[in-house]
């Protein structure tokens, strides 16, 4: 089962998308072309957004990815993030909006937030400062993918439009408490696809956290709830080619952080996640804990390490053998994952943060032992400015193999998966941006009903305020 995009009519983005659908409708690929040469002789400006494994129940989906800079921001001091946020642009740009969707191929790849200077914090009053921050953003554009379905037979490409909109608002009233509401979504209009022609997703979050002037310890809890309709190929388990898959996904993340040393950084989450299906029985629950450490090496390098333990009861989803043959009862597996990443602060104002991030997962499945797997990763990203102009480069590669997973040909199931985005941006005007994207992902195997390879090339533009 992979990824892919599907129409979500039924949904209420669907509304939005429509507006957009007479501008793509007969666009061909030389069409698209033309357009994406004119476009991109004006400034461009923006940032990259790349994609993330998001590991749903039905298996590997790779969709847009956000989680990691709403945690960063929950567990940044109170009294700095209002220094940051007051200049009146937004950091969750694209590149540090990927993490939002429980992902992992790029999930704390991205930049962390600028260190930015607030002119107002020293001209305001206290009693005149604003008790919130306030940023809103939307971008719309246009596309071509090669592979838009990640399928391994006769792939279809298409012309697409986009229209994603950003909002988030943040408490400013009292620097021991700290409010976040945010609310993302995004969707895609394709020309080519019939019936499966929009896909998209809604994100929905709040994060509060408590940290007393007194105290080292700080105490948050994060509610999330994300729904999206994905296309996925089913065929390796024997269902249709491609099928509509809606899903909706709540958590309640309670965490606890304390300031172990003047140096290191401590968090403690524990997470309850529910994820149901509309048209398929697949329902899930997660039990899951994770402890994070991090800290600075010297003035320039940092660091972070995560170990993380999940316990996952399937409603629905029968154990299998090793061959594949169903077993009785329902499924239950067990995932620990470890990561460690590195961030380099360059001299080079130039050059942005380089990010470096390796992680080994282990899934068990102790009733058949067919959806058992090992999984390594690593990752980095490297963003340059100059001017008004800024790139943003991202890689990966995972290597996947199951120790039991058994095919036809008697060999063990492995799988290995290359992922690159790049993006060039730059600004057009006050409050506009416009930018060029590129995402490639490629997976092999020895079971060629998990082999694909897909390009996504984006051009648009962005508003922010």
């Amino acid at each position: 089962m992979r990824r892919g995009e599907v129409p979500w009519r039924a949904s209420p983005f669907a509304l939005f998308m429509s507006s957009i659908n007479h501008i793509i409708t007969n666009m061909t690929r030389c069409a698209f072309l033309s357009f994406l040469a004119t476009l991109f002789a004006l400034p461009l400006w923006g940032s990259l957004r790349s994609f993330n494994d998001f590991h749903s129940n039905l298996g590997e989906i790779v969709i847009i990815r956000t989680e990691r800079m709403l945690d960063t921001l929950s567990s940044k001091s109170e009294r700095d993030l209002p220094t940051s946020l007051n200049k009146g642009s937004s950091v969750l740009t694209d590149e540090e909006i990927d993490t939002l969707l429980f992902g992992d191929l790029f999930s704390e790849d991205s930049e962390d937030i600028e260190d930015l200077q607030a002119p107002m914090e020293a001209t305001l009053p206290l009693d005149m400062e604003p008790k919130w921050f306030h940023s809103f953003s939307i971008e719309t554009g246009a596309g071509y993918a090669d592979n838009p379905l990640y399928g391994n037979h006769a792939p279809q490409g298409s012309g697409y439009g986009l229209l994603g909109v950003e909002t988030f608002s943040l408490s400013q009233a009292n620097p021991q408490h700290e409010l976040l509401l945010y609310l993302y979504g995004e969707g895609k209009k394709f020309t080519d696809l019939g019936d499966e022609d929009v896909s998209g997703l809604i994100l929905g979050q709040m994060d509060y956290s408590f940290s007393p002037s007194n105290s080292s310890i700080g105490y948050g809890l994060r509610l999330q709830h994300t729904y999206f309709d994905q296309g996925m190929d089913f065929s390796e388990i024997g269902l249709p080619y491609r099928m509509k898959v809606t899903s909706n996904r709540s958590a309640v993340h309670p965490r606890l952080k304390w300031q172990v040393f003047e140096n290191l950084l401590g968090v403690l989450e524990l997470g309850m996640e529910k994820e149901s299906y509309l048209n398929i029985d697949d329902a899930s629950e997660d039990l899951q804990a994770a402890l994070k450490l991090s800290g600075e090496i010297s003035q320039r390098w940092g660091w972070a390490t995560t170990l993380e333990g999940k316990k996952t009861n399937f409603q629905d989803r029968v154990p299998k053998e090793t061959d594949g043959s169903p077993l009785t009862g329902k499924l239950d597996t067990m995932t620990l994952e470890s990561t460690f990443s590195l961030d380099y602060a360059h001299k080079d104002e130039r050059l942005e943060e380089t990010g470096m991030k390796f992680a080994y997962k282990k899934n068990s499945d102790e009733k058949g032992g067919y959806y058992e797997y090992d999984r390594w990763r690593i990752s980095a990203t490297q963003g340059l400015s100059w001017n008004a102009w800024q790139l943003d480069l991202a890689g990966g590669y995972t290597g996947t193999s199951y120790p039991k997973r058994l095919l036809t040909s008697g060999e063990l199931l492995d799988r290995n998966g290359w992922a690159f985005d790049a993006g060039i941006t730059r600004e057009i005007g006050e409050n506009w941006k416009s930018f060029l994207r590129w995402n490639h992902e490629r997976e092999s195997s020895n079971d060629t009903s998990f082999a694909f390879e897909s390009n996504f090339w984006t051009i648009g533009v962005n508003w922010e305020k």
